[in-house]
This record gives C-alpha cells, sequence and structure tokens, in this order.
C-alpha cells in the first residue's frame, strides 16, 4: 500500500513539466548519454535539469530524488516507444497552442523553443499512451473502502471547516448621461495637464481609482505583446510619442488616460488615471431587485442554484461552476481562503440559505450586486468515509492506475533493449530490473 500522504501528494503521471522548467532548457557542455531505450537517449543534463527545477522550487531533494528521476524519465522513454507503436499521435497545431500558452509573453530563442516544443510534444504523447494503459481502470465501493481501512490513522488528512460555496454575480449597467459625465471629467483632466495646472502623475495619484497607483506611484510598464491588458489600451499605448497623452479609452468598468513616459520597442513605461464609470442609484436598485426576483425562484424550488448561476451570473466561471473555487481547485474552501466580506456574510448562513442581493465591490472595482448560497459546511474532521467519500475515491483510483502501469511495465520491459550506464546501475540498483547490461 502506497502511503496517503504521498499519493495525494501526487498523481499517478509520471512526466512534469513547467513553465520554469521550459525557461531553464539547457546542455552541459560535458553532456553524455547515460541510458538507451530503443532509439530513445537519456541525457545527462536531462538529470541535471530536473534536480536543478527542483531545487529552484524550493523542496528538499535527498540523495535518491537522482535514481527517481532517472526511473521517471526510463518509463517516459518507454511509453514514447509505445506511444509510436501503437499510433498514439499529438498535431503539431495542439502543441504549438499548449507552448503558446504556456510561454505566455516569455520569448525562446529559436534552438531552444524548437527544444521546448519537441519536451511538449512528448509530455502530450507520454500522457496519451498512460491514459490509453489505464483507461479500463475502475473503482468499486468496495475497493474505496479497503483503501480507507487499509490506511494508518495518523497518515489521514486533518481538514479545516469547509464550505461549499455558490455566488451569482450581476453588475449593473451604467446609464448614458454616467458615461457622459464620465468622458467629460477624463477630458478636463487633460486639459489640467496641459495647461500645467499640475503634473499627470501627480493628478494620477489623487483621482485614480486604480487600487495599485498609489504603490507604483501612477507608473505602469506594458508589453505590446500582453494578452493581459485590453488590446485598445495597448495599441493606443503604443502609438503615442514620447510626453504624448491619449484620449479618453473606454476599458472594462470605465475610462483611463495614459502619458507616454519612455518607449523602448515593443517595452513602454506610462502614467495612467484610471476612472470606473459611475453607476447611477436607480440602476443598482433595479438590479437588487432583479437578482432577488433570482432568490425568490431558488427559494421556490422553480430553479436550481447552479441553473440560476448560467443564466443570470456574468462571471466568467459561471459557464462552468457556479461556485467558488478552493486553491486547490475543488468547489470547497476554507474561512481564510474567503473574501472577508463574503466570509462575514456566509458565517452565520445555514446550509441550503442564501443572502439577500447585496452591492459589493470586485477586485477590478467594479460595483456589483450579488447573492450567496451556502450548499454545505463540513466541520474540521479528520479524512473519512462519510465525508470525504469521492476524495478517497479518486486516491483509490489513482493507486489503482499506478499499480496497472506499474504491471503493465514489468510485463513489457523484458521485450525491450534498454542500456544503462554502469556507473548509475551503481548509484541506483533498483534500476537493474530495467536494464538489458
Amino acid at each position: 500500500m502506497v502511503p496517503l500522504k504521498t499519493v495525494m501528494a501526487s498523481a499517478y503521471l509520471l512526466v512534469c513539466f513547467s513553465t520554469d522548467s521550459l525557461a531553464q532548457l539547457r546542455k552541459s557542455v560535458a553532456d553524455k548519454i547515460i541510458a538507451v531505450i530503443g532509439d530513445q537517449i537519456i541525457l545527462s543534463s536531462e538529470i541535471q535539469n530536473h534536480l536543478a527545477d527542483l531545487r529552484r522550487q524550493g523542496g528538499e531533494v535527498p540523495d535518491s530524488t537522482r535514481c527517481t528521476i532517472v526511473k521517471e524519465i526510463l518509463e517516459s522513454k518507454i511509453l514514447l516507444l509505445q506511444a509510436a507503436k501503437d499510433s498514439v499521435t499529438v498535431s503539431d497545431e495542439e502543441v504549438e497552442a499548449e507552448l503558446k500558452q504556456r510561454l505566455g509573453n516569455f520569448e525562446l530563442p529559436g534552438n531552444t523553443r524548437r527544444e521546448a516544443f519537441n519536451q511538449i510534444k512528448e509530455y502530450r504523447l507520454t500522457n496519451l499512451m498512460q491514459e490509453k494503459i489505464v483507461s479500463n481502470v475502475k473503482i468499486t465501493p468496495s475497493e474505496v473502502k479497503s483503501f480507507y481501512q487499509s490506511t494508518p490513522v495518523n497518515q489521514l488528512p486533518f481538514f479545516e471547516p469547509q464550505y461549499e460555496i455558490g455566488h451569482i454575480v450581476i453588475y449593473p449597467r451604467a446609464t448614458p448621461e454616467m458615461e457622459k459625465y464620465l468622458l467629460t471629467e477624463m477630458n478636463h483632466y487633460k486639459q489640467m495637464v496641459g495647461s500645467k495646472q499640475t503634473s499627470f502623475q501627480k493628478l494620477a495619484l489623487s483621482v485614480s481609482e486604480d487600487k495599485a497607483v498609489k504603490e507604483n506611484e501612477g507608473v505602469y510598464h506594458f508589453n505590446r505583446n500582453t494578452k493581459e491588458a485590453d488590446p485598445l489600451l495597448i495599441t493606443t499605448v503604443f502609438q503615442l510619442k514620447d510626453g504624448d497623452i491619449s484620449s479618453p479609452i473606454k476599458i472594462k468598468g470605465g475610462y483611463c488616460l495614459v502619458q507616454m513616459m519612455e518607449r523602448d520597442g515593443d517595452e513602454a513605461t506610462v502614467a495612467m488615471i484610471f476612472r470606473s464609470t459611475p453607476i447611477a442609484e436607480a440602476e443598482i436598485k433595479k438590479t437588487i431587485f432583479d437578482l432577488n426576483t433570482v432568490r425568490a425562484e431558488i427559494k421556490l424550488g422553480e430553479t436550481s442554484f447552479e441553473q440560476a448561476a448560467k443564466k443570470h451570473s456574468e462571471l466568467r466561471q459561471a459557464a462552468f461552476s457556479a461556485f467558488i473555487q478552493g486553491g486547490n481547485g475543488e468547489p470547497f474552501v476554507t474561512m481564510d481562503e474567503l473574501d472577508k466580506n463574503v466570509a462575514k456574510e456566509v458565517l452565520n448562513l445555514k446550509a441550503g440559505e442564501i443572502t439577500e442581493a447585496k452591492v459589493f465591490m470586485d477586485e477590478e472595482g467594479k460595483t456589483g450586486v450579488r447573492i450567496l448560497y451556502l450548499k454545505s459546511k463540513t466541520e474540521s474532521h479528520r479524512m473519512n468515509l462519510t465525508n470525504d467519500y469521492s476524495r478517497i475515491a479518486e486516491l483509490a483510483l489513482d493507486e489503482k492506475k499506478r499499480a496497472a502501469l506499474a504491471s503493465w511495465f514489468k510485463v513489457r520491459i523484458p521485450d525491450l533493449s534498454i542500456m544503462i550506464e554502469e556507473d548509475v546501475l551503481s548509484e541506483c540498483p533498483k534500476l537493474r530490473e530495467y536494464s538489458s547490461n
């Protein structure tokens, strides 16, 4: 039995891959081949790179880690050979899309980028082959129970109180009158700077509503290729010359003014003023009424909270989940993971209750109206079958998949020609079962 803590700490997949490792692709000058598996090779630099990645992440790296890494890379190469034999493929378009997503604004030189492309392709093929091998592995309730009962109590994790909290958010619309008012204000700011009544940065510090303005003194850095900023803002910024001030730019939630401070190719340093569009009180009241109507429909059983969230919520993730996600991606959160205002609102709720619609300010400073739903609350407890069956079932399934994969390797290895350097075998004697030496 694999200890439960170990099972929880790692998935059954063998190959790890991160953007950090993309940035660190490199070859040692004294590189050498330490293993050959069919037409696949393992280089000494691959092992060193993995070890360096682990050290950068700040974790402990015991001496045995090197042997573990060699074993995992050996198995990944075996899976690649099998993928080729079974005609398991992944398109270059898929690989390129993932590479772009992982790199973001980070650029790699040509050779390093090709190497990163190949790494991702191998990673995807390895995962697809693993999924094929374990695709028929299922778990039964009796196996879940057996897995749980075979785990020592001191290895069962202890959970703090956890909450399953749904939210529906609607943003009141700004009226044309309010849009016109804000546009007039922004043009007035531009005139004040132009007539030298004040400097742009001083004005930014006094009127800008961006939460970060005090920390950065109104100064922002942009890259032309960023995907995170508003496209119209980026386009406008890179049309300005040093000292120029833009016209008001409409972005999500309001307007901004930008003054170019310095530009160097695709990099720009600017001063910026952001003001959110004021929302009329009548619009806020209407949104509160509308959302309370949705709340009443849920309470009467005319719709479920999840259905209402998909239909009405303006949060991006509402199409996939109506619930606040915890740090592990699950729809369960601890009190310290919650925004303090959300925590205050749900603290006295009972399971199944929904708050009345209330106004709040989101992380971007935008005025919204929301209702919160406490679906469930789990008191602090040691992991058990009653409260945590789905989690235990997932862990038991992962262990069964690992066992199936290990069995597959045991059958497959004798048919392969695997040559491993003697120094490596001396350091890692358990690898002799892989070796054809």
